[in-house]
């Protein structure tokens, strides 16, 4: 369609559940931050540089590679924790409807319904502990996305974008 930009960026690329985990999501979350940092740049620089009108970004669920993608835009726009926390809670009311066919596709890959299931999961203490590891690590989601290659205009145009 004119004037609609599409990219596709993998932000979990390699990271893969780990079953040992107190908190398989957030674990996942945190390695994802870490390991693929570069594609997160990558998707900031996009939001803080897109014409003027809106934004869409989404993965297959719009929970894990979204919710992560919105925890670090609302942030950056100055929302606070709490509402960024609703806000990934609320995935769980809005994924109900194709749940089961996700779990189906899961188990005709191989997975068992079992051990997909906990990975539809949206707890708000999911979100709430990875955005307290991130601080704990890098500081704040601005020194993250600094940390990890935005530089202080681009830094301030994802500010600018976001609270347009």
């Amino acid at each position: 369609m004119p004037g609609i930009a599409y990219h596709n960026i993998s932000l979990f690329e390699g990271i893969l559940p780990r079953a040992e985990a107190p908190d398989v999501l957030q674990d996942m979350y945190l390695r994802a931050l870490e390991a693929r940092g570069a594609a997160f740049a990558q998707v900031m620089t996009l939001i803080a540089e897109a014409p003027e009108g809106a934004v869409l970004f989404h993965c297959a669920a719009g929970k894990d590679r979204t919710g992560m993608t919105a925890a670090l835009a609302l942030t950056m726009a100055g929302v606070a924790e709490e509402a960024v926390v609703a806000d990934y809670a609320l995935t769980a009311d809005r994924l109900a409807p194709i749940r089961e066919t996700l779990i189906a596709h899961a188990v005709a890959e191989g997975y068992s319904a079992e051990s997909f299931r906990p990975l539809l999961a949206c707890a708000p203490e999911t979100m709430a502990a990875t955005l307290a590891a991130l601080r704990a690590r890098f500081g704040s989601v601005p020194d993250y996305l600094a940390g990890i290659g935005l530089g202080r205009a681009a830094l301030a145009r994802l500010e600018r974008r976001l609270t347009a």
